[in-house]
């Protein structure tokens, strides 16, 4: 099993500018890539090595739910209301969810088994040798999926302690600069047109009904931006289709993303026919409380 399972290791691209066995690198290298972009930009590059990211993580921690508990206080939410589960009213944090980085939904079943062997593996090198494992290790293929699962603490069933809530795709391998790409950074952001910038893509998002509202998505995005951060990717763009009404454009909007038109035509949207293309810099820092588990 260790034999075969070692074929499939190199099913696994290891991140671009993240390594399992030295954290300084990451430092260093998104140091040397953050110093080349106008200051308009830079804010969204912040080099962190993965303890340096948890140590802040830990220590914004009890300021955040001193916050909370003020701002529940201030709103006057009693105790019952917030026991009813699930409730609208409450927004979720990343404490409430687990972040389950999954292969695409179209890989078959034989290669899940051996992906999942082959991370077992690699945490049991880093046990072994007592280093930090990845904060996030993608497979090769070019595409992931990122599940959310609601973590209900207070259920006294293990096997429902946990509840799908939603689930994320996007590529997991930064795609090659064109013309359109860089003209677009250069107006957005008035940077380097003659700079080759990488970009990674959101395919598609679902969220379950009871759980729309509840900044479920807003917090999606923050994973998914680090994901293909640490895979060197410099901005996340999709296609926003909302019927023309114009509220999942804004929804967007109100979450750093720009409109790109100059993209429609690469994104398989020309004229705006399947939607409208938007961007953003992806961002190096982990959230607060983030939890993710990869395979």
């Amino acid at each position: 099993l260790l034999i075969l399972s070692l074929v499939y290791l190199d099913a696994f691209v290891p991140p671009k500018v993240h390594s399992s066995s030295s954290a300084r690198s990451t430092g260093q290298q998104k140091s040397r890539q953050a110093s080349h972009l106008q200051p308009t930009v830079k804010k969204y590059f912040t080099a962190q090595t993965t303890n340096g990211i948890r140590k802040r993580r830990n220590a914004q921690s009890h300021q955040r739910n001193t916050l909370q508990s003020q701002s529940s206080s201030n709103d006057n939410i009693n105790n019952d209301e917030k026991n009813n589960y699930p409730s609208s009213s409450l927004q979720l944090t990343h404490a409430d969810i687990l972040w389950k980085l999954k292969p695409s939904r179209d890989v078959p079943i034989w290669k899940r088994i051996w992906l999942k062997m082959a991370a077992n593996l690699i945490r049991l090198d880093c046990l072994i040798k007592r280093q930090e494992p990845p904060l996030v290790l993608c497979p090769k293929g070019g595409q992931a999926m990122l599940e959310a699962q609601y973590v209900d603490k207070k259920s006294i069933f293990p096997w429902r302690r946990r509840k799908k809530i939603g689930r994320f795709g996007f590529t997991t391998m930064a795609g090659p600069s064109n013309v359109p790409i860089q003209e677009t950074v250069h107006e957005l952001y008035d940077l380097d047109a003659n700079r080759q910038f990488r970009v990674g893509a959101i395919i598609y998002m679902f969220v379950e009904e009871e759980f729309r509202k509840r900044e479920v998505g807003t917090l999606a995005l923050q994973v998914i931006s680090l994901i293909q951060s640490i895979q060197a990717c410099d901005f996340t763009m999709l296609v926003v289709d909302d019927n023309g009404s114009g509220k999942l454009i804004d929804w967007y909007s109100s979450r750093g993303y720009q409109k790109a038109p100059k993209l429609q035509a690469m994104l398989g949207s020309p004229n705006g026919i399947h939607g409208i293309s938007m961007m953003t810099p992806t961002n190096r820092i982990l959230p607060d409380d983030c939890q993710i588990q990869w395979w």
